[in-house]
């Protein structure tokens, strides 16, 4: 999916994602996040400009760890994704569609 603008996150990039992933992969589908686009991650608004991904769940709290979930979709950090801003910085992947070595 291509962004909307450069170098952030925004929440029609995160809904353009989730909407290609074919409906029959969504049972086991996870999210892969690039180490550097957690901090734009955590400034998405949507559409009411609510922050729709925050610490502890609450918009300003930090007392809690970083939500495990997207979209109702675990999320995983990882060095594996590269920089904010590449292609494949944030990914929405069935991982039982691919085979592993």
């Amino acid at each position: 999916v291509s962004r909307e603008t450069v170098n952030t996150v925004t929440w029609q990039d995160l809904r353009n994602i989730y909407a290609r992933l074919h409906p029959s992969f969504h049972a086991d589908a996870i999210w892969l996040v690039a180490v550097d686009a957690v901090p734009s991650l955590m400034n998405v608004v949507d559409a009411g400009n609510h922050l729709i991904w925050t610490p502890g769940g609450h918009p300003g709290s930090i007392a809690e760890a970083v939500p495990s979930t997207l979209f109702g979709k675990p999320v995983f950090i990882t060095e594996k994704c590269p920089a904010l801003g590449s292609k494949g910085d944030i990914i929405f992947v069935s991982p039982s569609q691919y085979g592993w070595v």
